[in-house]
């Protein structure tokens, strides 16, 4: 991370306190000028997969702290989010939870899945012209995918202008094919539903319970966006 992107120059710092990236403390190489020192430690509580958080004490020991999304970041978010609130860091849905029931004399996940359903926001950074975007989901393990819904299925500018494009869903993915853009960056949103995973068996999921998510937006091979931080657990 080169710190001019931050606005920051070293002669304005003395420590660079700790960092966060990817759920790892890792060392991070850097000048910082004179008499700087480092001490690098993982940030307190989970963060999207691909951000990154930096704090840093100032010559006057005042904390300053600044945060970028690698590849514009992602998250699962309650239904009543919009595009807006997912732009002013509206906190991330980080499970849905389930209770069971017996059928056919096995332990099965309830209908009583909550939240019922819930939306993946990915902020996107696209070059002009014509894009298409995938919207995969993977669980673990597998077999437990939430459904996609296509009518739910939007490309939006960054003043939230709901945009033109023709879209599939098909089981837990989707796919976004553009019209010609202007290079930006653009918000994805997806919305699933949990009746696909009603009436699944729990056995899998022992001894934990639970299945772990990852959802990206991808262009062939290249993520735009993703999170890695959604779970469904039992309930208590």
């Amino acid at each position: 991370m080169d710190l001019t992107a931050l606005g920051l120059v070293a002669a304005d710092l003395v420590t660079l306190d700790s960092y966060y990236t990817a759920g790892v403390g890792v060392a991070f190489a850097t000048a910082l000028g004179a008499g700087a020192s480092t001490n690098f430690d993982p940030f307190p509580g989970g963060v999207s997969n691909g951000d990154f958080r930096a704090q840093f004490s100032s010559e006057n020991h005042i904390g300053h702290q600044y945060e970028t999304d690698d590849n514009g970041g992602g998250g699962i978010f309650p239904t009543g989010t919009d595009c807006d609130d997912f732009l002013n860091d509206t906190p991330q849905l980080p499970f849905a939870q389930y209770g069971t029931r017996t059928k056919a004399g096995q332990v099965v996940i309830g209908n009583d899945v909550n939240p019922g359903a819930f939306f993946f926001f990915g902020k996107v950074t696209l070059s002009a012209g014509t894009h298409t975007i995938d919207v995969v989901q993977v669980s673990s393990p597998a077999g437990y995918e939430f459904d996609a819904k296509r009518n739910t299925v939007q490309l939006l500018d960054v003043s939230c202008n709901s945009l033109r494009i023709t879209k599939t869903a098909s089981g837990g993915n989707a796919q976004i094919v553009t019209g010609n853009l202007a290079a930006g960056d653009y918000i994805v949103r997806v919305q699933y539903s949990a009746g696909s995973i009603a009436g699944l068996p729990v056995a899998p999921l022992l001894p934990s319970g639970i299945a772990t998510y990852v959802f990206q937006a991808k262009e062939g091979a290249t993520v735009l966006a993703e999170t890695t931080d959604f779970e469904l657990q039992p309930k208590p």
